[in-house]
């Protein structure tokens, strides 16, 4: 399979939420940190930032152990922590914040991956507060 036939799967397969596929795309050449080919662009997502906002840990698991950089920019400057706290999905930011994500990286607005945390998610403030994190955008 080709590079960006292989990346076009992952990132399929990631919408589909199916981690066999992922891996079975990552087999035949997909690149863990691609950024998806089939957006222009100004909407460069990659595959961790895209399963992490998606909130399934599994294919955060699998893209981290096959070398995805856990702190890999997106367009905006996202990165997958940042975007696994704007969904508020726990489990996906623990795997990368014990991957060794940095939760003083702010994206391009000045926010943190603390200042996206959408509401009162006790759970996953403190999660970051056990990271060192103390707030969330800069003015």
């Amino acid at each position: 399979m080709d590079p960006e036939a292989a990346d076009t799967a992952l990132f399929e397969a990631i919408e589909r939420g199916d981690a066999s596929a992922v891996e079975h795309a990552l087999a035949c050449g997909a690149d863990p940190n691609a950024v998806d080919p089939r957006l222009p662009a100004p909407f460069l997502f990659r595959a961790l930032s895209t399963a992490a906002a998606r909130g399934n840990p599994e294919i955060v698991r699998v893209l981290l152990a096959r070398g995805a950089d856990v702190d890999g920019r997106d367009a905006g400057g996202g990165t997958a922590l940042i975007w696994a706290c704007n969904g508020g999905f726990v489990e996906c930011a623990r795997l990368l914040l014990e991957a060794g994500a940095d939760v003083h990286l702010r994206n391009d607005d000045g926010y943190t991956a603390h200042g996206r945390i959408p509401g009162d998610r006790r759970e996953l403030i403190e999660l970051l507060r056990r990271y060192g994190a103390t707030e969330g955008r800069t003015s």
